[in-house]
């Protein structure tokens, strides 16, 4: 429910990313999955895009991983957006 009682645009934002990084477990979202499975995300310039997830970074919340190249070992590194927390620190508006 606290992702819903955002007051500004941002943290609209900011939620609907998160939760979209929370959605996709441990596998997380590339860049391009993230524009593909978050609408909010794909309507926003790049420059707002990168505001959003260097605030998820700094807050703790998410992290940009490699996740390596599978298990045959073949083909390019996989560098996704992984949520870090289950749940938002009591403190956060």
């Amino acid at each position: 429910m606290r992702t819903h009682l955002t007051g500004s645009l941002f943290g609209q934002w900011r939620a609907a990313v998160l939760e979209t990084l929370r959605k996709a477990g441990p596998r997380g979202r590339t860049d391009r999955e993230l524009s593909k499975f978050c609408r909010l995300f794909a309507g926003l310039e790049p420059r707002q895009r990168e505001q959003v997830l260097k605030a998820l970074t700094e807050e703790g919340l998410a992290a940009r991983v490699n996740l390596g190249k599978g298990a045959s070992g073949r083909g390019r590194e996989r560098i996704a957006w992984v949520a870090l927390n289950d749940e938002e620190d009591a403190d956060a508006a």
